[in-house]
């Protein structure tokens, strides 16, 4: 039988970190520890034992019981952190039968940036208080290799908790991130979790919701009228309300709070609850041993729906990518040179290693003002190794987005070729090393926690970074999310594409572009039948969410289908059969100009252009991408910020095989 790996569960007794707990079992965890951060203790203290971290250990009981507790709950105020009921933390090691490690919250919020790094706070940062607690059970439970935490819209709380287990060697489980609030509710219930609300602060919530169950019906109805009503976040994502799970599947005993021992605390319209006493009430009978079943109500991990409803469309009848017909392998080419030191300009560097092509970078800019990195490697069986060394070349929490293929093309003298895109704010600085700080605080999106969302980025990557109002995302391949598996060859150009449109939606990227890498010319069709069926789809909501008379324009639909350039390369990661990358912008363009003529299409923030013949390096607003089949070799490289990269074949997006294709921001 196969070993499940352990994972540490951090609670703080509210539904969505006991939902997370469940569902890293049914993703195939075992959960050997609970680990909570609680306010500073009162002179009540606690007689459980104290480890040289400050953190207490509580061991389930036969017969537990709190004893006295403080009936006005010391409720801290925490960006990172629910401590509403905490005092009644303990139970939980009987309740549920595993230990409970528990660490005071020491510290306050001394980093407030969205993205957290170590380096840039003191010691008494409350986020150092979590990585005590974690590196405390791990010293116990030496075999952990994973972290559950219930986040589901906080950027704030799951970059502090990937950016502890990072330094840990641990990995982050945040499987409700980016759930629908509605669903979190329903899985509530479907699990059986007794959640009851604690704490109330919002428009339409008073004193009377304290203590209903979430998990019921009526109770979820009456949430989503709030929602229709005054926009309430019926999860409570906007901290309109907290709840506290009493009872759940795979647990001993129930925690009992008699109606007498529940105290009410009001102040400025916010409504909370402080308990005089509480118990564990053992079950009738034993819970099962197998984690496994405690997670049954959530459906096996292969039930979880992979798709948005209009990528499930775009599946329906895909059953297989036909077998690639042309084999033969283009022959190495002579790569161009070519580095600029100008604030606009893009980094084309060949090299022998990887360590030899930062050398080089390093003479014209910092790496923190790399924003985007287009890297190709001359044999892809060496990609886990080069990703090691890339890695060490930016520990920092918002490392550049990264489209990474192998071309044959690569001579063999060479390791590697690679397009920097730098930031543009003019703080570049000739001479600067790894670690100097030269570009301003950025904007972008790093997820390296499993979900259900799209694939995590562990480490070297991130997938969107912000540049002068330019979303640039980094490629997507088709794993499956909450794996990291590559799903069969069929599922690959649309769930790939949903990852892609997943995040631009997280940023908020508008006027958007793509660039599609394939290893086989049979995919191409079915990258741009993928393409059109999101744009209709997307042109559909749009017409439905405005209601208004959608006239059909064929011009809007045009301008959305063109933005798109395939290219064919070598090898892609892990074996994938296609990678997308998106290019958008972070503000709504109103004005559209109209056709540039037979070559190409100008789009709202994004621009396409493809040709056969000459390339005349076309500068228009800061080139960022150029691909090319290399029948074209005139004046490769020699155009100031271009991104040249060396591609197999390119087709537009009426599936026309062309020499050269272009993409700018405009």
């Amino acid at each position: 039988m196969t070993t499940r790996p352990e994972a540490i569960a951090l609670i703080s007794g509210g539904k969505d970190s006991l939902l997370a707990l469940y569902h890293a079992i049914r993703n195939g965890y075992t959960i050997v520890a609970l680990g909570n951060l609680h306010p500073p203790l009162s002179s009540k203290g606690s007689d459980a034992p104290v480890d040289e971290y400050g953190t207490t250990t509580h061991h389930p009981t036969s017969s537990p019981s709190l004893g006295t507790a403080a009936a006005v709950s010391d409720e801290l105020d925490s960006y990172m952190y629910q401590t509403i009921g905490h005092s009644l933390l303990p139970l939980y090691a009987s309740s549920i039968g595993l230990p409970l490690y528990r660490h005071a919250i020491d510290g306050s919020s001394g980093n407030a940036q969205l993205n957290y790094e170590p380096s840039k706070t003191g010691a008494n940062d409350e986020t150092e208080d979590l990585y005590l607690l974690l590196k405390s059970i791990k010293k116990q439970h030496p075999n952990v290799v994973a972290v559950t935490s219930g986040a589901i819209l906080s950027n704030y709380q799951r970059t502090r908790v990937e950016s502890v287990c990072s330094r840990l060697g641990l990995r982050s489980l945040a499987y409700l991130w980016q759930m629908q609030q509605e669903e979190v509710l329903r899985q509530v219930s479907r699990l059986g979790l007794e959640a009851r609300i604690v704490k109330v602060a919002s428009l339409g919530l008073d004193e009377r919701w304290l203590w209903e169950q979430l998990g019921d019906a009526k109770t979820q109805r009456k949430l989503g009228m709030l929602k229709e009503k005054w926009g309430l976040n019926p999860a409570g994502e906007g901290g309109e309300y907290e709840s506290l799970v009493v009872q759940g599947p795979g647990w001993r005993g129930r925690i009992a709070v008699e109606e007498s021992e529940r105290v009410i605390t009001s102040d400025g319209g916010a409504y909370w609850m402080g308990f005089t006493g509480a118990r564990v009430e053992p079950l009738a009978s034993p819970p099962p041993e197998n984690q496994e079943l405690w997670a049954a109500g959530l459906g096996g991990a292969e039930e979880q729906n992979l798709w948005d409803p209009e990528f499930e469309q775009l599946v329906e009848g895909i059953t297989e990518i036909p077998q690639a017909l042309d084999t033969t392998t283009p022959a190495p080419i002579s790569l161009p040179l070519s580095i600029t030191s100008t604030p606009t300009g893009v980094y084309n560097i060949s090299a022998p290693s990887l360590s030899a092509a930062f050398e080089i970078l390093k003479q014209f800019t910092p790496l923190r003002n790399i924003t985007f990195i287009t890297l190709i490697l001359r044999d892809m069986s060496t990609f886990a190794s080069i990703n090691s060394e890339y890695s060490t070349y930016f520990p920092f929490s918002l490392p550049p987005a990264r489209a990474c293929v192998g071309s044959s093309r690569i001579p063999d003298t060479l390791l590697m070729s690679a397009s920097f895109t730098p930031s543009t704010d003019g703080t570049e600085a000739s001479g600067a090393s790894v670690n100097e700080v030269a570009a301003p605080e950025r904007k972008g999106l790093h997820v390296q926690s499993l979900s259900y969302w799209a694939p995590s980025n562990i480490g070297p990557y991130s997938q969107s970074i912000l540049h002068t109002n330019w979303w640039e995302t980094a490629g997507q391949i088709g794993l499956i999310p909450s794996s990291l598996t590559l799903a069969p060859p069929h599922l690959q150009p649309a769930l790939s594409l949903q990852h892609l449109t997943r995040i631009w939606t997280a940023v908020g990227a508008t006027g958007r572009g793509v660039v599609v890498w394939v290893t086989r010319e049979e995919v191409v069709g079915e990258v741009l039948r993928c393409w059109r069926g999101w744009v209709a789809a997307r042109l559909l909501a749009q017409e439905q969410e405005e209601e208004d008379d959608f006239d059909g324009d064929q011009g809007v639909q045009r301008d959305l289908a063109e933005k798109i350039m395939v290219v064919q390369t070598t090898a892609l990661p892990r074996g994938a059969v296609l990678e997308w990358v998106g290019y958008g912008s972070d503000r709504e363009v109103d004005e559209r100009e109209d056709d540039l003529g037979a070559e190409g299409w100008v789009g709202r923030g994004v621009e396409f252009m493809f040709g056969n013949g000459e390339w005349k390096g076309v500068q228009k607003g800061g080139q960022v991408f150029v691909g090319m089949d290399y029948t074209v070799e005139e004046g490769l490289g020699e155009a100031e910020g271009v991104m040249v990269v060396p591609v197999e074949k390119v087709w537009n997006v009426k599936g026309e095989r062309v020499a050269w294709g272009a993409v700018w921001r405009v």
